[in-house]
């Protein structure tokens, strides 16, 4: 299980940045629905889920942990938003472009 903390570049517990404690603990309580990599360039993927082709986006510190999650492999999305990847990573994409902040930093 990966959770992440604010870091000096970004402060941000928002789609696509880290992923809170809260949330985290709170999505092992949901459903969760299957969600399939179709393609990724850097911290952009489409993904299917629910028969829906989506493009996600990631914040770039999640680059390296995204680069395990391979195209075809499945990883199911909880109802709260969270990502659990394969490997056990928990990540937070933004689903929609107009949900996108820039990274807040101290």
């Amino acid at each position: 299980m990966a959770v992440y903390f604010a870091t000096e570049t970004c402060h941000l517990f928002s789609p696509g940045h880290h992923v809170h404690g809260i949330q985290w603990r709170e999505s092992l309580r949901s459903s969760w629905q299957p969600a399939t990599l179709l393609s990724r360039e850097a911290t952009t993927c489409r993904v299917i889920i629910g028969g829906t082709e989506e493009t996600w986006i990631f914040h770039d510190e999640d680059a390296p942990l995204l680069a395990a999650w391979l195209e075809g492999d499945p990883a199911e999305l909880a109802q709260l938003g969270l990502l659990r990847l394969p490997h056990g990573v928990y990540l937070y994409p933004c689903r929609r472009a107009e949900d996108w902040r820039d990274c807040v930093s101290a």
